[in-house]
């Protein structure tokens, strides 16, 4: 906002000139209309300076200050209430609204309660509803409906909850965790047989998503540059390209070979679908979205800063089915396949670290600093 300049000019006597204060003004910056001049009537009917007549000078002053700073205030209160009509949250000016909308809120409280009456139906039903898949598939979906149940279900309600309330921390770990429900819930209404849950699943897919993209956009730039602006990002960053370019390479070695030979996706087959939505999931939109946060984040890019929890949070999730599902596969007899609890468990906690560090020298709403 420009800064006002007023000029007030003013002599004792009629026979004095106002052409050097005028002059000086002028050299300062102030605009000759901003000048307000007082000068005596000249005889014998001269009235002194401080009569009512020699202060309508400074009183013009005064109204035009009082007129400016009600303009800015009006300004001020009009950016805020633009500012509320998109966010949702009344009364704080821009760059200082860290409150998940209500709306986002709602839609994110709804697919966690879904999921988690969806999940206890699963585990309860495990025969009915998992019925036509393989047994392979039946022990990653009863894996994916406990951790469901247990964790991601009431974490995405206390996350909801505290976003709402005005955490940042948590509105960050709320987004990895509503990315975790929209990448499973896809493969539930894309990959399994259509069921007694196909509208349940349905119904957390297409609530989680939307949540997810209002709350992802609702996102103020400039609370997370403050918050950011001065943290170390290299290791995160470059913890999330790597870990992309990893997971890619695994898939497109086995991928391109099943291509070249011309048979099916091996995996694919071992759960009996057309493809294996891990794969389009991750290559088609997870993993360029993991390296493209990363890659923001080491440009200190607002969008870097502000899903770079979230992938973390998403990819340390993404590891839990995978290291339940051998033990299901064992409780029902079939192959475990205990060889891939290394390589995934190092990954949980390689991910776990990197995001601790990354929470701990992140704050969040004041009362957590």
């Amino acid at each position: 906002m420009r800064a006002l300049l007023i000029g007030y000019a003013r002599c004792s006597s009629d026979q004095r000139d106002l052409t050097l204060q005028r002059d000086g003004l002028a050299a300062l910056g102030v605009a000759a209309n901003r000048v307000y001049v007082t000068a005596p009537r000249s005889g014998p009917l001269a009235l002194p300076c401080g009569s009512r007549w020699a202060k309508s000078g400074i009183d013009k002053v005064r109204d035009s200050v009082t007129m400016k700073r009600q303009d800015t205030r009006r300004s001020v209160l009009t950016a805020a209430s633009r500012h509320a009509a998109v966010s949702g949250t009344p009364g704080r000016p821009p760059g200082q609204d860290t409150r998940l909308p209500k709306v986002w809120a709602g839609l994110s409280a709804g697919a966690a309660l879904l999921a988690i009456a969806g999940s206890a139906v699963g585990l309860l039903a495990t025969g009915p509803i998992y019925s036509h898949e393989t047994s392979a598939f039946r022990d990653a979906a009863a894996a994916q409906d406990l951790v469901n149940l247990v964790l991601v279900g009431p974490l995405l309600l206390a996350l909801t909850v505290r976003a709402y309330r005005g955490s940042l921390r948590s509105w960050l770990c709320w987004l990895g965790c509503l990315s975790f429900t929209v990448y499973n819930y896809a493969i539930y209404a894309f990959s399994i047989h259509f069921g007694a849950l196909f509208l349940v699943w349905i119904g957390v897919l297409g609530l989680s998503l939307f949540a997810l993209i209002g709350g992802l956009t609702s996102l103020d730039p400039s609370a997370l540059k403050a918050r950011f602006a001065a943290r170390p990002v290299r290791l995160p960053g470059w913890f999330l390209i790597v870990v992309a370019v990893l997971f890619a390479l695994l898939w497109l070695s086995e991928i391109v070979p099943d291509l070249l030979a011309g048979r099916p996706s091996t995996s694919a087959t071992v759960w009996e679908v057309p493809t294996n939505p891990v794969h389009v999931l991750d290559l088609a939109f997870f993993l360029p979205a993991v390296c493209l946060s990363g890659v923001l984040l080491l440009r200190h890019q607002w969008l870097g800063y502000g899903t770079v929890v979230g992938q973390l949070v998403w990819l340390e999730l993404t590891c839990l089915p995978i290291l339940v599902t051998p033990f299901f596969a064992n409780l029902r007899g079939d192959n475990p396949g205990w060889s891939v609890m290394a390589p995934i468990g190092i990954m949980a906690l390689a991910t776990l670290t990197v995001l601790w560090r990354l929470l701990r020298l992140t704050p969040g709403h004041p009362a957590e600093n």
